[in-house]
């Protein structure tokens, strides 16, 4: 059972595991992403100067994108991100987050046929 983080007895409360369990980022699975974008110049710029997480790595690409892999947990918050970056980013991994993503992108747009 998770204890509450505003809970006067912080005795049985561990910050580092709440988190580790999703806490405030509506965890939807187990298992972490291993994340594969393509960004725009702009938006990694950002990203370079607040990584994502430990791991990430970013490389230049001829078509002036720049490809992002970073280990990040599987949460709703990762979606509303990638969501948020719109025409500026491209999920290329993991196929299941890409064809989500897709699948959200084309239902938005309908919208606005």
């Amino acid at each position: 059972m998770r204890t509450c983080p505003l809970r006067r007895d912080n005795s049985s409360f561990d910050l580092a595991r709440y988190v580790d369990e999703g806490g405030l980022n509506f965890r939807l699975g187990n298992e972490p992403l291993a994340l594969e974008l393509l960004l725009e110049e702009q938006t990694a710029f950002h990203l370079r100067e607040t990584p994502l997480s430990q791991d990430q790595m970013t490389q230049d690409e001829r078509d002036g994108r720049v490809r992002l892999t970073a280990t990040v947990s599987d949460t709703a918050q990762v979606r509303w991100w990638l969501l948020g970056l719109g025409a500026n980013v491209e999920v290329v991994n993991p196929p299941h987050l890409r064809d989500e993503i897709a699948q959200a992108l084309r239902q938005a747009a309908s919208r606005y046929g």
